[in-house]
């Protein structure tokens, strides 16, 4: 379901996120939840994680609500207020990253959920924001037209678009029409070589599938249309 999707989505953004920390010889500081966005419960053995995490990690409970539907006007209330609760707090912490932490630099890596901190730093001068977009951002559709509108928003007014793909990049040129040059950067995933490299092909693989003179790839994905695995 929706749920499901968007919860395996974020697993592999926190990946691709946490090897670029991880890469960046301590220069960047990442700002995370303490609490699973899908099941609202507190994120297994988090703090062991950011004791060897090779990058500095700064916490709050959450930087945005959790999924889920809300039914009800009473309970539609106590979401705004939660999500304003949530809201003030990031802000806060952002300012005092900017005031005391010599942050001047800010990448967002969730745009439809964190749009509104784009357009509230483009207010600060001084400060760059960059946009890090996967493609499902730009290419799926939205329930709520206002955060489809709230992300064009923002990557209009963020400083640098970083895409993952030709086919992200050629989204976000579509979504914007004229782009100023330079503003989109295309950054591939890439793996870390030190833990992945090619090896010899597995004989007892190729015995058990059949594979002897084919020309065999894997793919590692999610089996959705979108995916293309049929077009492969």
């Amino acid at each position: 379901d929706s749920s499901t999707s968007r919860g395996l989505g974020d697993v592999y953004k926190r990946q691709v996120y946490a090897n670029l920390a991880r890469c960046a010889q301590g220069q960047v500081m990442v700002l995370a939840p303490q609490i699973n966005y899908g099941t609202g419960l507190p994120l297994r053995c988090w703090r062991e994680y950011d004791r060897q995490a090779g990058f500095r990690v700064l916490r709050l409970p959450l930087l945005r609500t959790t999924l889920g539907p809300r039914p009800g006007l009473a309970n539609r209330l106590l979401f705004l207020l939660w999500d304003v609760w949530i809201r003030a707090r990031v802000t806060a912490t952002l300012a005092w990253l900017l005031l005391f932490a010599g942050v001047r630099t800010v990448c967002i890596g969730e745009l439809l959920a964190s749009s509104w901190i784009i357009r509230l730093l483009s207010l600060v001068r001084g400060v760059r924001t960059v946009a890090y977009v996967h493609g499902e951002e730009i290419t799926t559709q939205c329930r709520d037209e206002r955060y489809s509108r709230n992300g064009r928003r923002a990557l209009e007014l963020c400083d640098a678009i970083i895409v993952v793909s030709r086919f992200t990049q050629d989204a976000v040129e579509t979504l914007l029409g004229q782009v100023p040059a330079g503003k989109i950067r295309l950054i591939e995933n890439g793996l870390d070589t030190k833990r992945f490299a090619p090896a010899p092909k597995s004989r007892a693989l190729i015995d058990l599938y059949g594979l002897a003179g084919c020309f065999t790839y894997v793919s590692v994905c999610r089996l959705l249309e979108k995916k293309g695995i049929d077009h492969a």
